[in-house]
């Protein structure tokens, strides 16, 4: 896991209790995490709240799936050909079970991830997307 915050103690203590230590590293903020990005098979973002969700546009650049919440700007970044949108603990779990097991479903998604990138790299329709994002957000 990549990044820091106030809840780091209690992600300690849950990798302990699950007895996770020698599969899940924390490796805390990182001023580049692109190399942790790009050496990464999916984006996993079990967020309970989100801006515009600048991490999943950079995941689908590296052409990394992403399975996240949909919450926040998210659902205007992840769709179905480059992602997973979960609302629950077990869909995470399920879905994340998918990507890891079903190379032909995953081969797929990262296609999916790479034609979203290019969707995505366009400055006005990217300027346009954070604007309503952050019109909605203001609006509720």
């Amino acid at each position: 896991m990549v990044g820091d915050g106030e809840m780091r103690s209690s992600v300690e203590e849950k990798i302990e209790e699950l007895e996770l230590k020698n599969t899940v590293t924390l490796y805390g903020f990182k001023s580049n995490p692109y190399p942790y990005l790009a050496n990464s098979k999916v984006l996993c973002m079990p967020s309970k709240w989100e801006g515009y969700g600048l991490v999943a546009a950079e995941a689908l650049v590296f052409e990394k799936p992403v399975i996240a919440s949909p919450v926040g700007g998210i659902p205007g970044i992840v769709n179905e050909p480059c992602g997973s949108l979960c609302k629950s603990k077990e869909e995470f779990v399920d879905v994340l079970e998918r990507y890891l097991n079903d190379i032909a479903f995953y081969e797929k998604k990262v296609k999916g991830a790479r034609l979203r990138a290019s969707e995505l790299d366009n400055f006005p329709q990217y300027f346009k997307l954070l604007m309503d994002t952050y019109y909605t957000i203001i609006k509720n």
